[in-house]
């Protein structure tokens, strides 16, 4: 999400270039008023061309910018929400059944799997990239988050299962096994390469 400080920045920036381009306009119409007419249409478009490309290169290291600020942002949340999810599994697991405790640490393998994708996924956008690879690092991070929910999510109801199951241990065990299966089998988001 932009910020309203980017985004005044930016409205800033517009009305700049066109107070510029017509500024730039006048000075060079009037000072090459003794040239031909072909000479000082060139020399005002290179000076335009000019002033486009320099400020469409600074409109992309604050696109760039702002796309780092989110991936920061995504990046942090992820390993909050996974260091809160892991401390509150390795708490509650102890004097549990064994299908608790499979449940748990599962949820504990997938947390740090996911956080070491994760920390993989975010050290690619400290690499200098196009603003393009930062919007698809963003999203690989927003994925990682979606599935670590997912995760969370399933454990959740499995616990909510084997709560109100009046079934034997043996039978919930094997319930979580299949679980466990299912959860360790789905695939994971891939972390971008450097090149």
């Amino acid at each position: 999400m932009l910020s309203k400080a980017f985004l005044k920045e930016h409205a800033y920036a517009i009305s700049l270039k066109i107070a510029k381009d017509i500024i730039l306009f006048y000075l060079a119409s009037t000072l090459l008023s003794g040239w031909s007419y072909v000479y000082r249409t060139i020399t005002i478009s290179v000076v335009f061309y000019t002033i486009r490309v320099i400020s469409r290169n600074r409109d992309e290291e604050f696109a760039k910018a702002a796309t780092l600020d989110e991936i920061r942002y995504a990046y942090n949340d992820l390993n909050t929400y996974i260091n809160d999810k892991m401390l509150l599994f390795q708490t509650t697991v102890s004097g549990k059944t064994e299908a608790y405790q499979l449940c748990s640490s599962t949820v504990i393998q997938q947390c740090i799997m996911s956080k070491q994708r994760g920390e993989a996924i975010y050290s690619s956008a400290l690499e200098p990239t196009s603003p393009d690879k930062l919007n698809k690092i963003a999203c690989n991070l927003q994925m990682q988050k979606a599935g670590i929910l997912g995760t969370v999510g399933g454990y959740q109801i499995m616990v909510s299962a084997l709560d109100h199951s009046e079934s034997d241990a043996l039978k919930e065990l094997e319930a979580v096994k299949n679980w466990v299966v299912y959860i360790n089998a789905r695939p994971l988001p891939a972390v971008p390469d450097s090149n």
